[in-house]
């Protein structure tokens, strides 16, 4: 009978005990995932596009582009730089609307360069690739737009 007072106490300190416990769902390698759950890992992934990607300051990070190589003469300049992409996407090219690259390709193959917004991109899959082109001019720019992405330029 003298427990009946005390359980009310016992409670006030264990339940906020328990909830302050940080407890969170850990990832499963695609090894861990029962066979009976295998079939609906494509479907619950297609919600997580970005579940390959990197994580950083709470963002994710799905493309990695290595330095930008330009050769640049009087009439142009021809470009290469190697990407490596954690999910499919578009990644930016230097050049501009005014200045369009020329004879994109991506790991030997020709492309289609696209317009987003006001910059030239091409889409590529997941992996790594090498993507190469020119830029051609009558008059040499002022200044050669470069992919913001972009943190290494080799003349």
């Amino acid at each position: 009978m003298r427990l009946r007072p005390a359980i009310p106490f016992m409670l006030a300190l264990l339940v906020p005990a328990l909830l302050a416990t940080n407890v969170t769902a850990q990832r499963l390698t695609p090894g861990e995932v029962p066979d009976s759950l295998k079939p609906w890992v494509p479907w619950v992934l297609q919600a997580a596009p970005n579940h390959r990607c990197t994580l950083a300051g709470g963002a994710a990070i799905c493309r990695w582009p290595g330095p930008l190589a330009l050769s640049v003469d009087d009439e142009g300049a021809r470009f290469e730089q190697r990407f490596f992409l954690d999910r499919d996407g578009e990644v930016q090219l230097p050049g501009s609307p005014t200045l369009w690259p020329q004879g994109v390709q991506v790991d030997g193959q020709p492309v289609v360069v696209l317009q987003e917004g006001e910059r030239p991109v091409v889409r590529l899959q997941s992996g790594k690739h090498v993507v190469t082109g020119a830029l051609r001019w009558g008059t040499a720019p002022e200044l050669l737009p470069v992919p913001n992405e972009t943190a290494i330029v080799q003349l």
